[in-house]
């Protein structure tokens, strides 16, 4: 597993493209050489990509999930063209996991008619009123009426930080 977590200042396409490969070669040492070569060299994005791409096919037991942190912060058109060549061209063994407030300018329709992408929205990250009340008597050993666990869901949306919060307090 790749991970990296984004910051404001990697919105800079050479820092995130080079902080990638990085992220990349401590998963799977060895593998970037190349292309971190072609990236200081100033060659196209799309290369560099293209040899990390090749190389980790051709190992393709060894399967990679790089996982991309608030990829919501970035907003330069360079990187998310070049993440929309990374995913067009992404072998078998390759997962890429983007962690997002807002849907990211990549083709996903595209990605959804494949059937190479699954999403987690709100929705299915919220809590629900059940899911409150295990939480409550198994984690914190609490046993709390069902209408003060449905207000709960109300008011905390059932985002599991403030329903810890509010169970803590």
């Amino acid at each position: 597993m790749a991970w990296l977590a984004l910051d404001a200042g990697d919105d800079d396409p050479a820092r995130f493209w080079r902080y990638l490969l990085a992220a990349v070669e401590r998963a799977l040492p060895g593998l970037t050489s190349e292309a971190q070569q072609l990236l200081n060299a100033a060659a196209p994005t799309e290369a560099a990509l293209t040899s990390l791409l090749n190389r980790l096919a051709a190992r393709s037991a060894s399967p990679l999930v790089l996982a991309l942190d608030d990829y919501h912060l970035i907003a330069a058109p360079a990187i998310h063209s070049g993440m929309a060549f990374l995913l067009d061209h992404a072998p078998p063994n390759l997962h890429v996991v983007l962690a997002a407030r807002t849907q990211p300018p990549l083709p996903l329709a595209r990605l959804r008619a494949r059937g190479q992408l699954a999403e987690l929205g709100a929705a299915e990250l919220r809590m629900t009123p059940p899911e409150i009340a295990a939480f409550f008597r198994q984690v914190l050993g609490l046993d709390r009426p069902d209408r003060e666990l449905a207000a709960l869901a109300r008011t905390t949306e059932g985002w599991a930080a403030a329903v810890q919060l509010a169970g803590l307090s």
